[in-house]
């Protein structure tokens, strides 16, 4: 399992534990982990894997942003894969099932590049229309709207050009 990229905020975790007036233990157990993973977790010692941040968030009543401190509306791409709870390269592998991520050769390295905002070697990452046969497949795998996807690729700050939505015009930015 790969490491997380992005961190819980162990402030948030205890505050959402302590109002619904859990113990670690009670947590732990409602959340299938060990207490001392829970008082890790608390300590910022350690991060959960997307799996296990889903795993607390339910155990917890709410959603992953509750946990990350992640606002509606302003996620990046690493944001939507943490909260559908995948790893880089099943991420790849599902892509990869798609047209677009066949041409575009998707692996979890070129993943990874594109959520940390580094340029996404090869040949046809610039086309903003292959770009944007990648998002439908991206909605997909995350399970959320397409929309969601598109804000989420230009929240993230890759450098790279803004897929075009397919069947869009493409337009000049105001």
């Amino acid at each position: 399992m790969p490491a997380p990229l992005r961190r819980i905020a162990p402030s948030r975790l205890a505050a959402r534990r302590d109002e619904l007036g859990l113990t670690r233990a009670e947590l732990a157990a409602r959340a299938g982990v060990l207490e001392r993973m829970i008082f890790f977790y608390e300590e910022g010692r350690h991060s959960p894997t997307p799996a296990r941040l889903d795993q607390l968030a339910k155990a917890l009543g709410c959603d992953s942003g509750a946990l990350t401190g992640a606002q509606r509306g302003a996620e990046t791409l690493i944001d939507l894969r943490y909260a559908a709870g995948l790893p880089l390269d099943r991420v790849a592998e599902l892509l990869r099932a798609s047209s677009a991520g066949r041409e575009l050769c998707v692996s979890a390295v070129k993943v990874a590049a594109l959520e940390s905002g580094r340029e996404v070697r090869g040949g046809r990452w610039k086309d903003v229309q292959t770009t944007g046969r990648l998002l439908a497949p991206l909605a997909k795998v995350y399970g959320v709207p397409v929309r969601m996807v598109m804000d989420a690729w230009m929240c993230t700050p890759t450098g790279e050009p803004a897929p075009q939505i397919p069947g869009k015009r493409q337009q000049d930015p105001s």
